[in-house]
């Protein structure tokens, strides 16, 4: 029979994720929190989403940034884009730190999904219950936050993408680095952006649009 949890993932947000970023000035919406920079309007985004599995409270927690230009350059290609995980131009699951559970007798493996399970136990014998799999992911959002505001600095985003980060997943280093750009003034990288991007690239939209945008 499946087992039930009857604690909800807003319940969860609320106890564990909520004390740990209201104070250093982020904002909520429902189970997705945000914090914008005062300067240029980009946001880090800290998101917990269902997952559904045996009746279990399990959810995906993700960090993710999206800086204006990119959520600009989206709603030139699609119309206005939810400024959420899902339009993010990095962003990264945060594992459950516990190194796998117990789930109708058999092990799982995927350890981007967290559950609340008391009937589990972690691989040092602590039930897998809601206060535990809270503590932990309020020490891992303490662990990653810094890094994601950090990236809020436009100079640090851009080398951030230019490089490999394991866990980490991001949009093609070119067209990134061209849209990041088309938000300064600094012409000669922005033409070697272009002409990076024109190499890759065959769909000459984005450069027309990266061009209009930095002349303005």
């Amino acid at each position: 029979m499946a087992r039930s949890s009857r604690l909800t993932l807003s319940q969860l947000a609320t106890r564990s994720v909520w004390p740990v970023l209201k104070t250093q000035g982020w904002e909520r919406r429902g189970s997705l929190f945000y914090f914008t920079s005062n300067d240029r309007g980009d946001v880090a985004l800290v998101a917990l989403r269902t997952f559904r599995l045996e009746g279990l409270l399990s959810f995906i927690v993700e960090i993710a940034l999206a800086p204006t230009p990119w959520l600009d350059w989206l709603t030139f290609l699609h119309g206005p884009r939810p400024v959420d995980e899902a339009h993010a131009i990095v962003r990264r699951r945060l594992d459950q730190p516990y190194w796998s559970r117990m789930v109708t007798g058999k092990r799982m493996s995927d350890r981007g999904v967290w559950t609340v399970d008391p009937q589990d136990h972690t691989e040092d014998g602590m039930a897998v219950t809601a206060d535990y799999v809270g503590a932990q992911l309020a020490e891992s959002l303490n662990s990653a936050v810094p890094e994601l505001v950090s990236l809020l600095d436009r100079e640090r985003l851009l080398a951030f993408i230019g490089d490999e980060h394991p866990g980490w997943h991001s949009a093609t280093a070119e067209l990134a680095e061209l849209v990041l750009l088309s938000d300064t003034r600094d012409v000669d990288r922005f033409e070697r952006a272009i002409e990076n991007c024109r190499r890759i690239q065959s769909d000459d939209q984005i450069l027309a649009w990266a061009q209009e945008r930095f002349a303005r």
